[in-house]
Parts: C-alpha cells; sequence; structure tokens
C-alpha cells in the first residue's frame, strides 16, 4: 500500500491504492464476454475500501469459510465507498466501476489471546502447539497485520 488516507480509521475504514487484476483481465479481455475493450491501463486508478470486520462465522472441519458480512460491516463499507468515490471523481474520473465482491484479507480472531491462546502463545488445549499468525489478535485488525506478527513471531522465537 503506497498510502493510507488516516481520517479514514476513525470511521471504521482505510482506503489505499488497488489495482483489480482480475476485473482488469475482463475489461480488456475481446469479447463476447461483453465488457467494454479499448481501455489503456494508464488510464484506470483503483482504489481499495477496507475495513475491520465484526467476528462473526466460523469454518468447517473441511476448510469452508462461512462468513457474511454485518450490517455494521455494511455499514462501514458503505462510508468508505462514498469517499473514495469522491477521491476518484476529484481526481478526474469519468466512469467508475466498483466490484459487487466482498473479498477478505488478513483475518485475524479467530484464535484470539485470552480465548484460545494464552499470554505465551500457547494454545490451551494442545500441549507444545503455538500460534503465531494474525488469529492470535482479538479481532481482525482491518490493516495489513505483517510488521505485527513479524515482531511478536521473533519475540515468540527467542523464548521457545
Amino acid at each position: 500500500m503506497a498510502f493510507l488516507i488516516d481520517e479514514s480509521r476513525e470511521q471504521g475504514f482505510m482506503i489505499s491504492p488497488f489495482i483489480d487484476d482480475q476485473l482488469q483481465y475482463r475489461l480488456f479481455c475481446p469479447l463476447p464476454w461483453g465488457f467494454r475493450t479499448g481501455f489503456s491501463r494508464r488510464h484506470i486508478m483503483g482504489l481499495m475500501v477496507k475495513i475491520g470486520d465484526e467476528r462473526t462465522g466460523w469454518v468447517t472441519a473441511d476448510g469452508t469459510v462461512h462468513k457474511e458480512p454485518t450490517p455494521s460491516d455494511r455499514a462501514k463499507m458503505q462510508r468508505g465507498l462514498k469517499v473514495a468515490t469522491q477521491i476518484l471523481k476529484a481526481s478526474g474520473a469519468r466512469k467508475l466501476v466498483a466490484t459487487k465482491v466482498w473479498r477478505g484479507a488478513h483475518p485475524g480472531g479467530t484464535a484470539a489471546i485470552g480465548e484460545v491462546i494464552d499470554n505465551d502463545l500457547k494454545v490451551r488445549s494442545v500441549k507444545g502447539l503455538y500460534v503465531c499468525d494474525a488469529s492470535m489478535f482479538p479481532f481482525a485488525p482491518g490493516l495489513p497485520p505483517i510488521l505485527t506478527i513479524t515482531a511478536v513471531a521473533k519475540w515468540l522465537g527467542k523464548g521457545v
């Protein structure tokens, strides 16, 4: 992410540059897909609206994820979409295309400290097993967690 609009964090979302290769592929691909062609990649600007979603949903034993946005999640996304639209229009955008599919990235909170693991990152129910990824967070961070995960992993590596 090249930049972040800090003011948006207090409203529950963040905005950063984003290029959607799948959507762009469809825009540039030949018919019969029914999408317009003739766009130049250098005339496309993408923005991503990202939220820290509520802790809902579950994963089944076969790895299937069941997760639906809550009304609060949808409200945060709508606020972010409004701001992103204003930015794009102020940048001179003549046509706006928004994806309608929710995508998950940087999930967190599924094995939260104090619930599934203890303060030393040990899984309470499995001897010798530690968790050191975004699932240890008490909630989904809503932003890239790599620096925090790296720092905690270094801390854990020194103690185990």
